[in-house]
């Protein structure tokens, strides 16, 4: 009976993985899912891009093997599955979640940088318009030096 129940909670788990599998190798995905996107779409974005989602994907992954685990405990009637699924959907959002506030922080940490970037090329403008104002003033000034040496040597 055991044997049974094992085999079944198996084919169970076997049949789901390959629906769902299915389900997102031929689109039925929604639109703006991460599964949905062209591979050649995402291949162009920076990696830093890519890496923030990779947290996502393990979190889903996470949820779907936890949607799975409590179907098959529903199914078999096994309370550890249930229980054990659970765990893993709770563990799914903690880690969504953490992926949430990781994108959130580096994008802050970006928006800094690109702030400080900009305001190192404002100085350095700065310094050199004042750098190229002094070297006019200097050029200006011998100029006129080199007018009153000669009006005093006429």
């Amino acid at each position: 009976m055991i044997l049974f129940q094992q085999v079944r909670k198996f084919s169970l788990t076997i049949s789901l993985v390959v629906f769902i599998a299915t389900a997102i190798t031929f689109g039925f995905a929604p639109k703006n899912s991460w599964a949905a996107t062209p591979l050649i779409a995402s291949s162009n974005q920076p990696s830093s891009q890519i890496a923030f989602g990779w947290g996502k994907a393990k979190a889903a992954t996470k949820g779907m093997e936890g949607n799975v685990q409590e179907a098959v405990g529903d199914l078999t009637g096994n309370r550890k599955d249930q229980v054990m699924g659970r765990a893993k959907q709770a563990e799914s959002r903690a880690r969504s979640g953490e992926a949430e506030a990781k994108e959130a922080m580096q994008s802050k940490v970006k928006s800094g940088e690109d702030k400080l970037k900009k305001a190192a090329d404002k100085s350095r403008e700065e310094i050199r318009d004042k750098t190229n104002q002094a070297e006019r003033n200097a050029n200006n000034a011998v100029k006129d030096m080199k007018a009153k040496g000669r009006e005093m040597l006429k």
